[in-house]
């Protein structure tokens, strides 16, 4: 079925929820949640999980309600371990940043340095010349 079909298929059938407000009075209504919990893909497998165990479901919808369940649980691992990479990587490139930063930093005084000490040099050359000449 498409996602139209099903989303059509399910709204004909009784149901007294039809928003995810609902859906989380509902499951807070029954126990599932607990007031003021927020759901998360951990959250929401552990609620498929519970469901399996304690209702007489058929084989294969207990079947497919695991398989959804442990699906749900490895995404959120990739997410987390996603997550992690993302901000290791933030971090590294933060401790790379800064020596790099100071170097730049460095290399601009050392240049502004060199500059007025050339400057200077310069002028003590001419002044120099200028002593020669007229002791000359």
């Amino acid at each position: 079925m498409s996602r139209t079909d099903l989303e059509s298929h399910l709204q004909a059938m009784a149901n007294p929820v039809s928003t995810i407000k609902e859906a989380c009075s509902w499951l807070k209504a029954k126990g599932w949640m607990l007031a003021g919990e927020q759901y998360s893909k951990k959250k929401l497998a552990d609620i498929l999980l519970t469901v399996v165990i304690v209702s007489k479901l058929p084989t294969e919808a207990n079947l497919a309600i695991r398989l959804v369940a442990f699906l749900i649980r490895d995404l959120m691992e990739e997410d987390l371990s996603s997550s992690l990479a993302d901000k290791i990587a933030d971090k590294i490139a933060t401790k790379l940043s800064q020596p790099i930063d100071n170097l730049n930093s460095s290399i601009a005084s050392a240049k502004t340095f060199l500059d007025a000490t050339s400057q200077k040099q310069a002028t003590e050359l001419l002044n120099l010349q200028d002593m020669v000449k007229h002791s000359a």
